[in-house]
Order: C-alpha cells, then structure tokens, then sequence
C-alpha cells in the first residue's frame, strides 16, 4: 500500500529488518473452559443452537482443534509483537476467557493506555489482575446455515470470529480505542462522509463503526493501530525499540501567540517498522488553568498524514461508557492544528470531540470528549503547530503518529528518529473555545 505522505528530510539508514524481541514476551493465557465453571464446547453448542443448527452441532473431539484455530489466529494477529499465547496457566499473566455466561455483547476488556497502567490509576498495570471476555455463545450469526456447509467449515468460521474478536479485546488491554480502526491512510477528509467500509477491515473495528455481528471475515490491525500498539509498554521490541514517551516539561514558556515559533521542549518521532509510521507521545500533560495552551510545533512535508489523538476521557471498559474515564481529572481540551503561513497563522484543522458512526467520521451517534485530528493531509511545506486549548483543567496525553511512504526504500536515522521537531509551550488564551 502506498501512503500518500511526505518528510522534509531523509538521513542516515535505516535499521536492518528482523530484529528479535529483546524482553521476556507478555504471556497471555487463553482460559477457554472458565476454571471448569463452563464448558466452550456449551458455549459454541449454544452459539449453533440459536441459528438453528441444533444444540449438540459441534463434536467434542473437535473442540482441541478450533481452540488451536483460535490461538493460531490470534498469533497471526499479533505477528511481530511480543506477547506470547499459552493455554497453560502462567503465574502474573493477563487472561482471556472464552467460556463466561453470555452477556448481550461479543467481549468485554479494560482500557489499559500504553499497557503502562489501568483506569483511574497513576500505577503501573499488574498483568494478573487483567481479564478480558469473549462470550462464545453469542457468536451464532459467524455460523452459516447455508445448504452444503460442513461443520468444518463453520469450525473455521467459529475461530475467526472468536480469534479476531478476542484480539480486538486484547487490544483494549495494550491501550487501542474503538475509533482506532479508521486509522487506515486510505480514510482521510476526501472521504470521511463515506468512507466504503474500510474501517471494519481492522481489528478494533465495532458494532458502532458498522461491522456486522458475522465475525467470520479475518481482519487485521489498521496502520493507527499498529503504531499505537508499538507505543505500549514491551509489546513491540523488535531491534532494540521503546516507546517514544516524551514527559511534559511544565508552564516554562510565555510567548502570546497560539502559532508562534520559539518552543523549547522538542519532541522527536520515532519510526515504527511494523507499522510504516513515525510516533511520539507527550506523558504527564496537564492543563493547571481553563484556557491555556499547551502548543506543539514540528517541519512538515507537503501531502503528509498527520494524526493526532487526545487521550483523557476514554472509558475503562470501551463497552460500558458508565463506568468511568481514563483519568481521574480529566481535561476537557479543543485540538486545532495550524500552519504558519509566512507569519499569518492558518488553520488546518480542528477537532473538539470524536464522532463517528458506520462509514462516517466527524458525524454520528458516537461520541468522545476528547479531540482527535485523523490523517489530515498537510497541505504545504511549512511549520505546523498542535495547539491544545484546555476548557477545563486536568490531565491527558496525546499520541501523535506520522506515516512515511513507502517505508522499506527511505533513509532513515538508525535511531529511528523522523525529521520532525516537535515542541511544547503553555500560552495564555486570547481567544475563546
């Protein structure tokens, strides 16, 4: 795939492909018989039952051979990330179940931002205290009834949609979001009323973003996906890399201009290899009063896709909004990004919420409080700048992503560092939001 983006400069050469993980993997225990309480070959026989395919459809010799479907899938998926999949108890890993009394939704897992620490909490994650659910008897409509379907088939058609869901839940627990999946280079403002279905092609694809409850399609994570994942705390390790965390430096700057130049805390992007995109995350943000801005600036090239996601108000459970946010103070924030335009700042883009429905983004039923600019082209080579305005005081981070196109034949930093800057300054609002 080609990514229409573009960097202002190329330097150095880029690390060798195929380097191996450099930590212990994150095991992850796939619990399909719920400590005996109930039984997946139940559970599957339920999901047949309600299409109609009788109560006893699937055989139990074949059980092993769909729970080996489903590890291998869910291996497949995470492909180049450091997690491991055991059906084996493991002393401190995080589990999925597969067996649990169906609930009225396909799966169910905590939000856990950078698998660095969980909801409401300053505290690094303790994997052991992580579970996330898929409930297998509600995958009836992944099953085809079709006349001439053999139950191999519908076996097969049964791990996908389970693997796949069970890897979307998965992802919550790293730090995806459901708005992840349009994170695609192929939706971009050309096509954000309509953008063909391209974001239910992706693993945190979901009923809101209009994928269908037959799961049976394999999918894949999306490029946003891919680059946020690598930002979680030792799940992408491939030569040598760490996430690009880059702690907030405080109130240290006073120039009163939302798009001025002289910022002091430069933020590098890191290339992701797997992922064929350029991150940086700003940690610890903090808005101390209503209306100051915390502006970032960097070089960017003509055509690039820029991404930028504010992350404060996100659910613990991204199923159940009413359990909560993110953090415990969360700051209400405005996102807009400029140009500098020869000294006559202009905006590029704004972003107060995130909404999307189905095949649409910016418009729709679901909402978040916090901004998100999605692969906005830059129009020009000029300076930009990411202004968060804060309406209300509080915490956030913000993860920012670049792609660069056609990765493999680009000269990189071996560091892995893109040639952007970005900076970080607090200014004092002049106007309102």
């Amino acid at each position: 795939m080609r990514l229409h983006i573009s960097v202002l400069i190329v330097l150095a050469v880029l690390l060798a492909n195929g380097g191996r993980a450099s930590a212990a993997p994150i095991p992850v225990v796939l619990n399909f018989d719920s400590n005996g309480a109930n039984s997946f070959l139940n559970a599957i026989d339920a999901a047949a039952d309600g299409v109609g395919l009788g109560a006893a459809y699937f055989p139990a010799g074949d059980v092993a051979g769909i729970k080996t479907a489903i590890q291998n899938e869910l291996t497949n998926v995470y492909n180049g990330f450091n997690i491991q999949f055991t059906t084996a108890p493991t002393a401190g890993a995080r589990t999925e179940t597969f067996a649990d009394p169906a609930g009225n939704v396909f799966g169910l897992a905590p939000f856990n931002w950078r698998n660095a620490f969980l909801p409401n909490t300053s505290s690094p994650a303790n994997d052991a205290a992580i579970t996330a659910q898929i409930f297998s008897s509600n995958f009836g409509p992944s099953l085809s009834t079709a006349a001439g379907t053999t139950v191999a088939q519908n076996e097969a058609r049964l791990a996908i949609g389970i693997a796949d869901t069970g890897a979307h839940e998965l992802g919550h627990t790293f730090g995806l979001d459901h708005q992840d999946d349009y994170g695609d280079p192929r939706i971009t403002p050309a096509n954000y009323a309509n953008t063909l279905g391209i974001q239910n092609t992706h693993i945190m694809a979901s009923g809101v973003s209009g994928l269908g409850n037959d799961r049976s399609t394999p999918r894949q994570f999306s490029q946003l996906e891919l680059a946020k994942l690598a930002q979680s705390n030792n799940v992408y390790v491939a030569n040598g890399f760490t996430p690009n965390l880059a702690p907030d430096a405080g109130d240290t700057h006073t120039q009163l201009s939302t798009a001025g130049a002289n910022a002091s805390q430069p933020l590098n992007f890191k290339f992701v290899q797997i992922a064929g995109e350029s991150v940086v995350t700003v940690t610890g943000g903090t808005i101390g009063t209503a209306g100051i801005h915390d502006v970032y600036s960097f070089l960017g090239g003509a055509g690039s896709l820029l991404t930028a996601d504010i992350l404060a108000f996100s659910a613990p459970f991204e199923d159940d909004v009413a359990t909560g946010k993110f953090f415990n103070t969360p700051a209400n924030t405005l996102l807009t990004l400029w140009r500098l335009n020869g000294g006559n700042p202009q905006v590029v883009a704004f972003s107060s919420d995130k909404q999307y429905s189905g095949n649409k983004w910016l418009s729709g039923v679901e909402t978040d409080a916090d901004p998100m600019i999605l692969n906005q082209p830059l129009p020009v080579t000029d300076t930009y700048f990411l202004d968060v305005q804060g309406v209300s005081t509080g915490n956030y981070e913000m993860f920012v992503s670049a792609a660069v196109p056609e990765a493999s034949t680009w000269l990189l930093l071996g560091s892995g560092l893109l040639a952007l800057a970005f900076a970080r300054r607090k200014l004092a609002a002049t106007e309102t939001g």
